[in-house]
């Protein structure tokens, strides 16, 4: 009867926590504009859409080497089927992780039971980094953590399987489909995953199987099939040797000496930061005895040497960024929770209902100060209300309380942060970046242009890559890109407009032309200007936290 009691509980939790994780992530997710990187990701697959042309990437429309376009490609079928509003580029994103959670659940559960897949799935859609931070953003780092994770778990589930053809035909579609999307770094990801698995096999002579030549091929078919397209357009060069700067850049050998001792040191710290507040399980994990643990489990072997392998590619960088290292955390967090759920010793599991009434208290004296931040600022009281209705929810939940097994605590845990992220929806979310003006300079700029064409004018910035590694000099490219304005202001213009900003160096054409207002004088409604130009508006786009004053104008011809 009891055991029957325990299962009731977990099926009101689990059933709890399903209906709050689609509402913790979608809830308001429209009510702030495009911020950081977005708008840089929504404008090239824009442009690509409206220049009927899916092939060459570009910014204000000149030719961006930063990324290949494959998720500019997602982007564009999400923009094309629900249009262009601010939740809609930030939807792959979200489904990217929600489906790195669900195939690491399907497959994982096989290896180390349903119950330790599933805490691992919910501890990844739950870490405070993705769930507070990143999950709130339209950018690459979750559809790539997405990528490279379904391309490590396919080579170890299909090499369990003895399904060579699988193995190495999947994972190198989805090698090609990680250069497509954010270049170099997914070949080394296929090689140390390769090698990781081959070599705690000790089954090499696989490494030189016909189908894994067939997968080599299908790698140079997909990711080298793109560049000759593009090559057919411009030349490929340049690109390249930006996406090769864009990977070696950021390693040891390209920094210096100090920049790497910083990053060692910070590199355990972001860590934590990823995988908070579940990190503190591993406390409880210290005595366990992980040798016989990884011994006995394939999959948690794979896992651990999965992620040192490759992990120490970014120990080794310091231009790492916690956003790069989410991929790893589902595996990490199936060796947490096999440990804690398999392996925890009799005296840990009143810690265990300690961590879950440390999240409790944590999130109901959050949700009172969110509540408290919205009645300063005079918010709304129903989202006010709603605020506080589940915080005193989970403070009546904590005394209340009649759970009694690790799990209970554990799903209560992931319950409680989930009803903390709707808090934090309600009453925080709408305030970021609320001041910017860029959608709102951008749609009154639109009102003014109309149907007419519109241009950035001004002096280009010059750039140059080096292609070089390891002290050695290979050859350098020049460039020149457009002059700067805010990504966001380019993305909304032609949002409302329907038309490409594009850059000029002449002003020949017909239309509406935007540039900096290089004026002595930009006090408001005070401009030195030709005499031969029409000012119509002006607006601020801040850089490095410095006024950048433009112009939107028109010649009198």
């Amino acid at each position: 009867m009891e055991n029957s009691a325990a299962k009731s509980y977990q099926k009101n939790l689990l059933t709890a926590i399903f209906i709050l994780i689609p509402l913790a992530y979608f809830l308001r997710l429209n009510s702030y504009q495009l911020i950081f990187e977005e708008p840089r990701r929504a404008l090239v697959a824009l442009e690509m859409l409206l220049a009927d042309n899916w092939i060459v990437p570009t910014t204000n429309g000149e030719l961006y080497y930063n990324k290949p376009p494959f998720y500019n490609w997602i982007l564009i079928g999400f923009v094309a089927i629900l249009g262009k509003a601010e939740w809609v580029i930030r939807l792959p994103s979200i489904l990217s992780l929600f489906a790195t959670a669900f195939i690491h659940y399907r497959i994982s559960k096989n290896y180390i039971g349903k119950q330790a897949a599933l805490f691992s799935a919910l501890f990844y859609l739950t870490s405070a980094d993705i769930l507070f931070y990143f999950s709130l953003l339209g950018e690459i780092d979750l559809f790539y953590a997405l990528i490279v994770h379904l391309q490590a778990i396919l080579i170890f589930h299909f090499y369990q399987q003895k399904k060579w053809h699988s193995l190495f035909i999947y994972s190198y579609l989805l090698t090609a489909a990680g250069v497509l999307t954010k270049g170099i770094p997914s070949l080394f990801f296929q090689a140390i995953t390769l090698l990781v698995i081959f070599t705690l096999n000790k089954d090499f002579k696989r490494l030189f199987s016909f189908w894994h030549f067939a997968g080599i091929l299908l790698l140079i078919a997909g990711g080298g099939g793109y560049f000759y397209l593009y090559s057919g357009y411009h030349d490929a060069g340049p690109y390249l040797a930006r996406l090769f700067t864009e990977t070696f850049s950021r390693t040891g050998m390209e920094s210096s000496l100090m920049d790497n001792l910083r990053h060692f040191l910070n590199f355990p710290v972001q860590l934590i930061k990823i995988s908070a507040p579940w990190f503190l399980l591993f406390l409880l994990t210290i005595n366990t005895n992980w040798k016989s643990i990884l011994n006995e489990n394939p999959f948690l072997k794979f896992s651990l040497w999965f992620c040192l392998a490759n992990g120490l590619l970014y120990f080794l960088s310091p231009g790492t960024r916690e956003r790069y290292l989410y991929m790893f955390f589902p595996f990490i967090y199936s060796l947490l929770a096999f440990a804690v759920h398999e392996k925890t010793p009799a005296g840990n599991k009143k810690w265990i209902k300690y961590f879950y009434l440390f999240i409790g208290i944590t999130v109901s004296a959050g949700l009172a100060g969110i509540a408290v931040f919205g009645i300063i600022r005079q918010d709304s009281w129903v989202y006010i209300i709603l605020c506080l209705t589940p915080g005193l929810c989970v403070a009546a939940g904590l005394y209340f309380s009649k759970l009694k097994s690790n799990a209970d605590w554990i799903l209560a845990a992931v319950m409680f942060i989930l009803i903390a992220r709707t808090g934090f929806d309600m009453i925080i979310l709408p305030t970021k970046k609320e001041h910017d003006p860029y959608k709102a300079d951008a749609m009154k700029m639109s009102e003014i242009i109309g149907k007419e064409d519109i241009y950035l004018s001004g002096i280009p910035e010059h750039k140059v890559d080096d292609v070089k590694f390891a002290g050695m000099y290979f050859t350098r490219y020049e460039r020149e890109e457009p002059t700067y304005m805010a990504f966001q202001t380019s993305f909304y213009l032609s949002r409302f407009t329907g038309k490409i900003v594009k850059y000029t160096r002449d002003e020949n054409e017909k239309g509406f032309y935007i540039r900096l207002d290089d004026s002595k004088d930009q006090t408001e409604n005070k401009f030195t200007k030709p005499d031969s130009i029409r000012i119509y508006y002006r607006f601020n786009n801040r850089l490095n936290k410095q006024d950048q004053w433009y112009i939107l104008y028109k010649y009198i011809r």
